[in-house]
């Protein structure tokens, strides 16, 4: 049998992708919303934003998951749709092994990055592990402090008492920043903040800075080229956190201190076999923002790459990291 082409298979599954997420915001949104426009979803104050649909919180990177009701729109309402374009004020794709960056825009603009942060944040943790500072199997008790950032994801509750590596799991899984506030806490706050400033610096990202272990803080920043210096480095050197971001599912037991606890990922790109690892964003400053690895097969060659996207307009980080493939497999179908 003919192996399938790779861009077809890809291709199809986008296409798929796109008419879906078409269906579930035509039939959820259209009636109650009119036109889906972050002016219009979004109310700022000067201190935490409210939102005119409750059930939509940008602060956080879930999304509820309702089931349509109206099924996927009929062609005649395709043909009135315009064909997706993409909305990242900034993005990259670049090889992980050899550094050849293959599309950009604006890859030096400085943004806020959001719950991408969490992935320095879980390089800090590993780092105070390592220094004796707060141990893998240390008990961390969770307090109400630990509880005041915005979001619910992970469902911890005060009182409750985790190893402080069972933390990753809500941390990354279901970016919750009540973990990362836990995490650094735990470790002394403040100095948990310069060491994650002082790994961003290590690993070469000069042009990034943190306020927060969450993302929540719009001086969480970074750009494109210093977010590809965080993907090499976790490609070569942090294997074992591509695996648990790209972990579909994880459980933690029950005990004495605590309630059992289920926690699934939250990232799109998880079912797909190609994908690596990565990690997700979303704040009313950063809008949405996505750091996704890959490896891809072209010819006979085998590309691990990672596509970042920085600003997209809200729910379009996943169609705008798709149409970025298809530039990709353009550039890199034309050498061969």
């Amino acid at each position: 049998m003919k192996k399938p082409n790779v861009k077809t298979v890809f291709l199809t599954i986008i296409a798929f992708m796109l008419i879906t997420t078409i269906g579930i915001f035509h039939a959820k949104y259209a009636a109650d919303l009119g036109v889906l426009r972050a002016a219009e979803l979004l109310k700022v104050s000067d201190s935490k934003p409210t939102y005119s649909n409750p059930s939509l919180n940008l602060e956080t990177d879930a999304l509820p998951v309702h089931a349509p009701t109206g099924g996927i729109p009929k062609a005649a309402v395709l043909k009135s749709i315009p064909i997706p374009q993409i909305t990242a004020e900034s993005y990259l794709i670049g090889d992980l092994n050899t550094g050849e960056v293959f599309v950009s825009k604006s890859p030096e603009a400085v943004v806020p990055i959001a719950s991408i942060s969490k992935l320095i944040t879980l390089l800090t943790a590993e780092d105070m592990n390592s220094q004796g500072i707060l141990r893998d199997d240390d008990l961390v008790t969770i307090t109400e402090k630990m509880l005041e950032p915005i979001g619910t994801e992970g469902n911890l509750a005060v009182g409750e008492v985790y190893a402080a590596k069972e933390l990753r799991y809500p941390l990354l899984l279901e970016s919750s920043n009540d973990a990362a506030d836990a995490l650094a806490e735990a470790s002394g706050y403040d100095h948990f903040i310069t060491s994650m400033k002082i790994k961003a610096n290590e690993i070469g990202m000069t042009h990034t800075s943190f306020e927060d272990p969450s993302g929540l803080s719009d001086q969480n920043i970074s750009n494109a080229q210093d977010l590809f210096a965080l993907a090499r480095y976790l490609y070569k050197n942090e294997p074992k956190i591509l695996e648990l971001s790209r972990t579909p599912t994880a459980d933690l037991a029950s005990t004495t201190a605590r309630m059992a606890h289920h926690y699934a990922n939250t990232n799109p790109f998880v079912g797909d076999p190609h994908y690596i690892g990565g990690k997700t964003g979303r704040t009313a400053a950063a809008k949405e923002s996505m750091l996704s690895l890959f490896n891809y097969e072209v010819g006979s060659k085998t590309y691990p790459i990672v596509v970042i996207v920085l600003r997209s307009d809200y729910n379009s980080r996943q169609i705008d990291s798709s149409l970025l493939f298809e530039q990709f497999f353009m550039k890199v179908e034309g050498a061969h």
